[in-house]
């Protein structure tokens, strides 16, 4: 009877075979492998990202099945908005595409990537009853996985520009075409370009990132890593965003960032004013780290280059 009772294995057993622990577990490493959508690829449609949506998806649908409805919160604008634009997208083969095989093959690329990339992973996020700490792991996992990509990055570039060692030439990739990119600015450096197909592809998805990396270790009060690690970490983004050039970044981050110091500007100028002592060091700091770049880097010359290789 006491073993009856008491046991514990069991209930050990039986919540690693629930499905909210398959969910997060997935998750979590669905997350882990979203830099990688070109690196260990099957092919250039079928990657590590997209076989574990794809699990999740299946996952989604036996939960509506079994218990015939969504969890609280899910629906909401975003996915209203996403549900009218898959019916205008299917609306629209149905009259104009069909029989077109290009477009069924945009409209199969447009509803597979809302279902799969933002429909199936807001409803795991909200699947999962400890929403506190599903929250807390994925933004703790995003930040890992975007310093770890800016410091393969910084790495990426040095082994190439000074060593001479392209080290994507032992990275598996899904084609000849992504395995032998020409990663060169006219022909005089090699850009970093990380686990995506190019240079540019990587600088989109570390803009994406790095907010949630800044987030989480300053704003969110879940990161108690120490303050130069911190800025080191931040350091190490700037750093991919320059050695990868990509042109359209050099232009959308200033942007962002007068964009938000406009909407933040009174809680901005209240920092300014309760922190004078720490806020003059910090900025002569980052002047300091952007003079010694554009000195011994010639950043100017990047990004000029760079223009003129796009334009050739």
């Amino acid at each position: 009877m006491d073993i009856l009772q008491n046991n514990k294995p069991g209930k050990y057993l039986q919540g690693w075979l629930s499905m909210d622990r398959w969910n997060y577990l997935l998750l979590i490493f669905y997350v882990f492998t979203m830099p990688f959508i070109s690196a260990f690829a099957y092919s250039g449609t079928i990657s590590i990202p997209l076989v574990l949506a794809v699990i999740l998806f299946l996952l989604m649908g036996i939960k509506v099945m079994n218990s015939a409805r969504f969890p609280h919160g899910f629906i909401g604008l975003d996915i209203v908005i996403i549900i009218l634009i898959l019916f205008l997208v299917t609306f629209t083969f149905i009259i104009n595409g069909l029989g077109n095989s290009k477009s069924f093959n945009h409209t199969v690329g447009y509803l597979s990537t809302f279902l799969l990339f933002h429909i199936t992973i807001k409803f795991t996020l909200f699947a999962i009853a400890n929403k506190k700490l599903v929250f807390r792991r994925v933004l703790q996992w995003l930040a890992y996985i975007t310093i770890f990509s800016a410091f393969f990055s910084i790495i990426e570039f040095f082994l190439s520009n000074v060593l001479g060692i392209n080290i994507n030439n032992y990275i598996p990739r899904p084609s000849a075409n992504e395995a032998f990119y020409d990663a060169t600015v006219l022909g005089l450096f090699y850009r970093a370009r990380g686990f995506a197909p190019e240079s540019g592809h990587f600088s989109f998805m570390m803009e994406l990132f790095s907010p949630l990396l800044i987030y989480y270790m300053y704003f969110s009060g879940f990161c108690k890593w120490n303050k130069i690690i911190k800025g080191l970490f931040v350091v190490f983004v700037i750093l991919s965003f320059i050695f990868a050039v990509s042109t359209a970044s050099f232009a959308i981050i200033p942007v962002a960032f007068a964009i938000a110091s406009l909407v933040y500007v009174t809680s901005i100028l209240h920092y300014i004013k309760k922190y004078l002592f720490k806020f003059l060091p910090g900025t002569a700091l980052v002047t300091l780290i952007i003079f010694m770049l554009i000195s011994f880097l010639s950043f100017y010359s990047l990004i000029f280059l760079s223009l003129i290789d796009k334009l050739l």
